[in-house]
């Protein structure tokens, strides 16, 4: 994380604390994460039922799934950071 980006973060974490509609922006964009994380999941559980079906080789398969599971833990990061921002633990934001 570079200097601007932490003080572009505290920034904001300072400016949702105060203004009741960025708190609102900041919940969904949380949402907004949500769904694509559920969207990831599904995707994940097609490239799977398409392997098994004989559809993409396996080798495929892994390589899918392994850039989805990087999509993933970015999702999941940034969802972190901005149930951090709000003052939520990240159960509670995955949960919105």
């Amino acid at each position: 994380m570079t200097l601007g980006e932490v003080i572009n973060d505290f920034i904001l974490s300072l400016v949702v604390k105060v203004l009741p509609h960025e708190r609102k922006r900041v919940e969904r964009k949380i949402k907004t994460f949500n769904e694509m994380h559920i969207q990831t999941l599904k995707e994940m559980d097609e490239i799977e039922r398409r392997s098994a079906a004989g559809i993409v080789s396996p080798e495929q398969a892994l390589e899918a799934n392994v850039r989805k599971e990087e999509e993933l833990w970015n999702q999941e990061e940034e969802i972190r950071r901005l149930a951090f921002f709000l003052g939520i633990p990240f159960e509670t934001a995955a949960a919105l």
